[in-house]
């Protein structure tokens, strides 16, 4: 299913995340998302923060580590970064 359209802002997300699109994702429990660029002043809200008040998504949760044979600066890397999403400027204040 798509639900996109960058021409249009639904009035219930304030955002171009179209209510149906949310609801398809909540629906099926699983979606496709792509880079997701910002308008810059343009009155509503950004995609990924329209995703993430509306999934209630807490955190974002970017694991990275080494891969074997894949010559890097470092070895043997093994992290995980946890951002919270509802608190600082990812919470869309």
């Amino acid at each position: 299913e798509h639900h996109f359209s960058p021409e249009y802002i639904d009035p219930e997300t304030n955002s171009m995340v179209t209510r149906s699109a949310l609801d398809s994702l909540l629906k099926n429990g699983v979606g496709l998302k792509g880079p997701m660029a910002t308008p810059i002043g343009k009155g509503h809200r950004s995609l990924n923060l329209t995703l993430r008040k509306e999934l209630g998504l807490y955190a974002n949760i970017r694991p990275c580590m080494s891969i074997p044979g894949y010559k890097t600066k470092y070895d043997d890397v093994n992290l995980v970064t946890i951002r919270e999403n509802t608190e600082g400027e990812y919470s869309g204040l």
